[in-house]
């Protein structure tokens, strides 16, 4: 069996190619006459569609230069990245021509060129709010000073110049801070949230006790302050804070409608990232007709055309919207349409796949199960839940695979399964007290479940039954982590669709 290595960064590079920079590639590699070792491994590996390195050697037996194919892969990435800073140099906005500009004027020390290109830049970096390349533009422009011995310069910059940019030094400063602790508050979530709630809660309590909270908004550069709200959304969502959420999401539309900010301004990542703390902070509070309002604003602004040349950004963000249409249309009772709507877009679905992942599957049976649950379609559940059960191992973050757990309770209950289902509710406590969700709901389902098989025959001692199991789920969803838990399993619809179905004799 052929070798295959999938990690090769000279396949990944060559690979990454577009066509005009292969093209290029060639023309450069041209300029100098005879064969060359390094395009001859390029063109084989061009024409690999998966990196196998035994074929690749036997494809070169009898050159002297294969035994030193490491060495020979090595050229090839550095001519490529020859190439290519060649081939994008006409890009007058790559950050990397201007630095290399201005490492040219500082070798030749022309004064009159460096300064005006130099302050240009600065300017352009303040408007983008990238201050990290503004730093280093301001250390170039003081090492230039310095060597030319300009005391002009420093005279004239000591005062204003040195404080404007020790006050953007303390901003960036600030900016790193809100990012790192953006970055701590995702790797949280990640690790903790589905696997241990007490050491979650623990670590997320501590997140923000830091001092520099203190007035940190109004120290921060603009793309800054986005991520200031977009952490604060995030951190009230995972504690089930979710009007705390809402009112964050709010109070950034008005920060963003205020100054009149586009989605460049705010970032291609950013802005995007708010569209979608407003989706969940909405969904969360069942306000479903908003949710999907902000859904239909995803995509519009996806499909914007400052997303054209940012094709993974766009693909990540579409499949949120994919995720969260379906999620909106499940919760809300809308069955048909989420079915539909999988439908009409199953050849995004597949292209998206690989972006997706195994959450994204998880999430698409999820949704369909509970669709047809609620169609009362219980075999097509069946066959949702197991696909999406055989998928588990594969990630311990997956929110749907809890609440699935109920709905298969459930549905082998509506199939009339009832040895099962008494057999099953032992497996059913061992496994959610192995994730520690919180005992009261799950005694709750489960004594409900025991409760039923007993009196599913009479509909009178089930309409008895009725009112003090919807009081037992309000005072249970009281608390946000369970009132969310049982959305998503369906129990109150399911009591109520069932309720509903009971003649007015028997009430």
């Amino acid at each position: 069996m052929a070798q295959t290595i999938k990690a090769d960064s000279t396949f990944q590079l060559v690979k990454s190619l577009t066509r005009n920079e292969k093209r290029y590639f060639k023309l450069y590699s041209g300029i100098t006459k005879g064969s060359k070792n390094y395009m001859r491994i390029f063109d084989l590996m061009e024409r690999q569609k998966e990196y196998d390195e035994a074929l690749l050697k036997r494809k070169l037996s009898g050159a002297a230069f294969a035994e030193q194919l490491t060495y020979e892969k090595y050229y090839l990435r550095k001519m490529i990245l020859k190439a290519l800073r060649a081939y994008h140099a006409a890009n007058d906005n790559r950050f990397g021509n201007t630095i290399s500009d201005l490492e040219i004027l500082t070798e030749k020390a022309i004064p009159e060129l460096f300064l005006p290109m130099v302050k240009k830049a600065k300017l352009e970096a303040l408007s983008k709010d990238t201050l990290a390349e503004y730093i280093l533009l301001s250390r170039y422009e003081l090492r230039f000073a310095g060597n030319m011995q300009m005391t002009d310069w420093f005279i004239s910059h000591m005062d204003d110049g040195f404080t404007a940019e020790m006050q953007l030094i303390d901003n960036y400063k600030h900016a790193l801070f809100i990012l790192a602790k953006y970055n701590e508050l995702n790797l949280i979530e990640a690790k903790y949230r589905f696997t241990d709630k007490r050491a979650f809660q623990e670590r997320i309590r501590k997140i923000t006790d830091d001092v520099l909270f203190e007035g940190l908004l109004d120290k921060l550069p603009l793309k800054a302050q986005i991520t200031y709200f977009n952490f604060f959304s995030q951190y009230y969502a995972v504690q089930y804070r979710f009007e705390e959420s809402y009112a964050v999401t709010r109070e950034q539309m008005t920060f963003i409608e205020s100054k009149q900010l586009t989605p460049k301004q705010i970032g291609l990542f950013n802005y995007p990232v708010m569209i979608m703390r407003n989706i969940e902070s909405s969904r969360r509070l069942e306000k479903y007709d908003e949710s999907l309002t902000w859904c239909v604003k995803l995509l519009e602004v996806i499909n914007g055309t400052e997303y054209h040349q940012a094709k993974a950004l766009k693909d990540q963000f579409m499949v949120v919207y994919l995720d969260a249409m379906m999620n909106n249309y499940s919760l809300a009772a809308e069955y048909h349409k989420c079915l539909q709507f999988y439908d009409d877009h199953l050849e995004v679905f597949k292209q998206l796949d690989s972006i997706g992942g195994v959450n994204l599957q998880i999430a698409i049976h999820f949704y369909k199960a509970c669709s047809y649950f609620g169609l009362k379609e219980y075999r097509l559940v069946l066959d949702e839940l197991y696909l999406l059960f055989a998928l588990e191992k594969a990630t311990p973050f997956a929110y749907q695979i809890y609440p699935a757990r109920v709905i298969y309770l459930l549905t082998h209950l509506e199939l009339g399964d009832i040895t099962y289902c008494v057999n099953y509710l032992r497996s059913f406590k061992r496994y959610f007290d192995k994730i520690q969700t919180d005992h009261n709901t799950i005694n709750f389902i489960t004594k409900l479940v025991k409760t039923y098989i007993k009196i599913s025959y009479s509909k009178k001692l089930f309409a008895k039954k009725y009112p003090d199991w919807i009081a037992q789920i309000a005072q249970i969803s009281q608390d946000n982590f369970e009132k969310e838990f049982l959305l998503n399993c369906q129990l109150e619809k399911w009591l109520h669709q069932k309720y509903h179905n009971v003649s007015p004799n028997h009430l």
